[in-house]
């Protein structure tokens, strides 16, 4: 429940935010999603006790009482039952026992864990297909150093990062792969076009800010909450401030050049390319070009200059501190029947 009121928390201000820069948007909802890998429950509880929804002692009579105390109308429902049938348990009685007996013996733990298992495999599936893609692009690609040195790109960065080029025949006009030894891969086609200054810009600031590292982080929330949709709406939000932070940043060295040159790359790209990424399911590697309706969004978002104001670093710390004042409120008011039993 503390993670639903935080991500809902989050996603609310950055609509509320629209018009705020897309790294504050993507800061937003990093915390949404990273909350959900903070085990609030233990904080004050043993996972053992944090599961248990009513108190293991609880007996079916006990239950029945505290459920007719809180409803008169189901008291006295349940008082003609007993006139009616003075020696028998009622039907709706037997209902009720079944239903908090077989509660009761369920271990939600371990069934989050069987579900977090299969996340795990999910993931581990991306990772093969991840490192298959990559090597299958290594087989034919040429050395393209050289084209960082042509438009004055340092090649190593921040913690000795040192960027590699490989032109490669087919696939996206740009991709950035790798966490630690980062690469960048330009379709041939572009080598030699007057988009190759954008492109080459794109992909290494995607590097310079670690976005290939988020997407990551995204994938595997993904799939570890493979059945959360909170999670997934979360993550996709993830991905398109991604490419909206990082197009706000190339939009302030290139300026109007830069969403021509976006545009141009996407209508040259057309619905090919596009096909070929949705088949691969590679939605964790940084590239240039994305789905239409998420192109359309770039460009967009590009007609506008968004700049930082106080305001919006406000109303955000303000999400913030609410929110964990909500989740907190939230986990001792669970904790607390819990720990007087």
């Amino acid at each position: 429940l503390t993670n639903i009121v935080i991500s809902l928390l989050m996603l609310g201000t950055v609509k509320l935010l629209k018009e705020a820069p897309a790294k504050l948007h993507l800061f937003l909802l990093l915390i949404a999603l990273i909350s959900w890998f903070i085990p609030w429950q233990l904080i004050e509880l043993s996972a053992t006790e944090s599961v248990r929804f009513l108190p293991a002692a609880t007996s079916v009579d006990a239950f029945l009482e505290e459920l007719a105390l809180t409803n008169p109308a189901l008291t006295s429902i349940t008082q003609a039952e007993s006139l009616a049938a003075p020696g028998d348990l009622s039907i709706w009685q037997s209902m009720i026992s079944i239903l908090v007996n077989t509660y009761q013996e369920i271990d939600f733990f371990n069934v989050f864990i069987g579900l977090c298992l299969i996340g795990v495999v999910l993931f581990a599936m991306d990772l093969t297909r991840y490192r298959a893609f990559i090597r299958k692009l290594s087989l034919s690609a040429q050395n393209g150093d050289y084209l960082l040195k042509r438009f004055q790109h340092k090649q190593t960065l921040w913690f000795g990062r040192k960027v590699q080029v490989r032109v490669i025949e087919e696939m996206q006009p740009g991709m950035a792969t790798g966490l630690f030894s980062p690469v960048i891969w330009v379709n041939k086609t572009f080598v030699d076009s007057a988009q190759l200054s954008t492109i080459l810009l794109h992909e290494i600031t995607h590097i310079h800010h670690f976005d290939p590292l988020i997407k990551w982080l995204a994938t595997f929330s993904r799939r570890i909450y493979w059945w959360n949709p909170l999670v997934h709406t979360i993550a996709k939000q993830v991905e398109l401030m991604i490419e909206l932070k990082c197009d706000q940043s190339c939009y302030q060295v290139k300026r109007e050049s830069y969403g021509i040159d976006l545009a141009e790359i996407i209508l040259h790209q057309s619905r090919q390319l596009s096909a070929q990424m949705d088949k691969a399911k590679l939605s964790y590697i940084a590239t240039i070009h994305h789905k239409n309706n998420v192109n359309i969004k770039r460009l967009d978002s590009l007609n506008k200059e968004k700049t930082m104001k106080l305001k919006y670093v406000t109303i955000a710390c303000a999400s913030i501190a609410f929110s964990s004042l909500v989740g907190a409120q939230i986990n001792a008011s669970t904790n607390s029947p819990l720990q007087a039993n």
